[in-house]
């Protein structure tokens, strides 16, 4: 089968079309994860990470109904739970997700904390181990080895975030292949595709830039617990609005081998 390259203007507008089409059940899932976000942060500590590790499956649920609905099926409410089964699986792969994200950013990470270490030498009277001039200069260089390595970090960040964006559909389709090779197989599929995303997904990174604006400028002075609620709820629409952007570059990237073999819902 002959591949098309679609445009990112064009893997834009599938995208969209499909949230036009399944918008109430993206939705109602997005205001459960909503939910769950809201009521983890009045939780002990404990029971708040079980329920931010519920909201991760979660959310590999909506993306596997995504999925579904690409590949000429229905998403639905069931798509939420639907990789609970594989639960030992999903957890390894988002622990080697984080793993391989802290050696990304591992180089800038320690300039961070060169540079800090050496402000926080500086920052003592100079009196005791070193002129004033040494400790403004020592203070100097501190402050821009620290400015470098939070740039650095950040850049790293962004570029693995990238690199393993397609890692979550890998394990949708094949919940056994293990999260380092669905690490290295969406790394694989993002080889020259990165900047591709970054287009298509621009306008929704506009909205993103926008929501998080009016809730930082709203949010100033409010105590009202339902104001502040109302605000966050905002948040869902960058989230309605991102939810096929990278199912849709993974359907595209996968070359349409679900319709060559003639199946319709993701493997497991």
């Amino acid at each position: 089968m002959t591949c098309i390259r679609l445009s990112a203007s064009d893997l834009r507008r599938r995208a969209w079309k499909a949230t036009l089409a399944t918008w109430p059940t993206l939705l109602g899932i997005l205001f459960v994860i909503f939910a769950l976000g809201e009521v983890q942060y009045h939780l002990m500590p404990l029971l708040a990470l079980l329920l931010s590790v519920v909201t991760m499956f979660f959310q590999m649920g909506l993306t596997r109904g995504a999925l579904t609905h690409l590949r000429g099926g229905e998403i639905s409410f069931d798509h939420i739970g639907s990789m609970f089964p594989y639960w030992k699986q999903v957890i390894c792969f988002y622990l080697w997700e984080g793993l391989f994200a802290f050696l990304w950013m591992l180089p800038g990470l320690l300039l961070v904390f060169m540079g800090a270490l050496m402000c926080y030498s500086a920052s003592g009277d100079p009196t005791l181990s070193m002129t004033a001039a040494a400790a403004s200069g020592t203070m100097t260089a501190g402050t821009v080895i620290y400015l470098i390595g939070m740039v650095l970090m950040l850049v790293l960040l962004l570029r693995a975030a990238l690199n393993y964006l397609l890692a979550g559909c890998c394990i949708i389709d094949n919940p056994h292949m293990g999260g380092a090779a669905a690490l290295e197989k969406s790394k694989q599929l993002m080889r020259g595709h990165r900047w591709r995303f970054v287009c298509m997904s621009f306008p929704a990174l506009l909205v993103i830039v926008a929501v998080a604006a009016v809730q930082v400028i709203f949010s100033d002075g409010m105590i009202s617990t339902a104001h502040h609620a109302l605000l966050s709820l905002l948040s869902i629409i960058p989230q309605l609005l991102c939810a096929y952007l990278v199912p849709v570059l993974y359907e595209e990237l996968k070359g349409g081998e679900w319709a060559v073999h003639g199946k319709n819902n993701p493997t497991p």
